[in-house]
């Protein structure tokens, strides 16, 4: 019952933040100091205004209790280090404050079809349309990880705007550590 609960509670917790409005703006490429991908290990409790989160390969960054998405996002931090699931986030490199918190898929690519515009992406765990706009900065690194993923089977963690869809970052997935 307790998995069944709390698998329930990721879910809730995954609609709320995909649902809460802003989407992930950014077009990072792999090494954007902007941009980590991690594994949260700790959530602290709020000092000072602040709520330190502490990854497993990055350097704590911090929610900022003012903002309007921090239970949200602290929601999904929490469950993201429970179930140990790669978590994508945007930062402020400055205050290591965090701007954004989205959920990547870690799937393998089903297929990829290029069209004038975007190429349309869809994954082995997900029953939407992914878009992977021509326009990206790093559309030929991503376009070339999705197809490699077609042909090979290898997940990719492959991370969206909220609203749209659209791909915003594309990699390996994280290593496993014990």
């Amino acid at each position: 019952m307790r998995t069944t609960v709390s698998l329930l509670s990721w879910i809730v917790v995954q609609a709320l933040v995909m649902n809460a409005g802003c989407c992930g703006t950014r077009s990072p490429g792999p090494e954007d100091e902007a941009v980590i991908v991690d594994i949260v290990t700790a959530v602290a409790p709020p000092q000072g205004g602040f709520i330190e989160v502490s990854l497993r390969d990055h350097e704590p960054v911090r929610l900022d209790e003012a903002r309007i998405l921090t239970t949200a996002h602290l929601s999904f931090l929490q469950t993201s280090r429970d179930y140990k699931t790669a978590v994508y986030l945007e930062i402020d490199p400055a205050t290591r404050v965090i701007d954004e918190v989205l959920a990547p898929y870690d799937s393998p690519v089903l297929s990829v079809n290029e069209q004038a515009d975007r190429a349309e992406v869809l994954l082995v765990y997900s029953a939407a349309y992914h878009f992977l706009l021509r326009s990206h900065p790093d559309y030929a690194r991503m376009i070339s990880d999705l197809r490699s993923s077609v042909e090979h089977g290898n997940n990719l963690l492959i991370t969206e705007s909220r609203d749209e869809h659209f791909i915003i970052d594309v990699r390996d997935p994280l290593p496993e550590r014990n």
